[in-house]
């Protein structure tokens, strides 16, 4: 239902004097102090854990050092981002490529690398000797693409052994 228009305005006024103000101006700074220590507690708390984290990274950096688990903890997270890359990539060559730093013979490297080579040159042949529905050309060029990686490796893993000898310290 529609309202009637007013037929006159009243005007209210205060007027505050200095006892007033002041009284006032106390009243709004205790509330915004109030408001301000209502979050105390949550920056204790916050300081607190950032003390409980800190106290437990210097605690484990201590048992890391007692233990002495430098090599370990190193190789655990190499294999951890190993095993991401295959993951992420497919790519069963991943974890092979990582053994190049290790060799540190030419013999090392052939033991690294040969057999496998081997291995899928073997099955290339055998799948040459296949009928047609399993000796596709798709089929015989990942078998290609595979041995070709492989061959890479290891000549990037001879290369590597070439460089320590030369320098005493690897490339990888």
């Amino acid at each position: 239902m529609p309202r009637k228009a007013p037929t006159d305005v009243t005007e209210h006024r205060i007027t505050l004097g200095d006892f007033e103000r002041k009284q006032l101006t106390e009243a709004v700074d205790a509330y915004q102090r109030d408001k301000w220590l209502e979050n105390v507690p949550y920056m204790i708390i916050s300081i607190g854990a950032i003390g409980v984290a800190g106290a437990a990274g210097v605690a484990a950096y201590a048992l890391y050092r007692f233990f002495g688990l430098e090599g370990e903890i190193k190789q655990m997270a190499t294999n951890a981002a190993l095993d991401l890359a295959t993951a992420v990539t497919g790519d069963s060559t991943v974890q092979d490529a990582a053994a190049l730093s290790e060799a540190d013979t030419a013999e090392q490297c052939n033991i690294l690398y040969n057999s496998k080579i081997e291995d899928l040159e073997e099955g290339l042949r055998k799948l040459k000797t296949m009928p047609f529905p399993l000796n596709s050309s798709v089929a015989r060029q990942k078998f290609e693409k595979e041995i070709f990686k492989y061959k890479e490796l290891r000549r990037l893993c001879y290369l590597n052994v070439q460089y320590k000898d030369n320098t005493g310290k690897g490339v990888i």
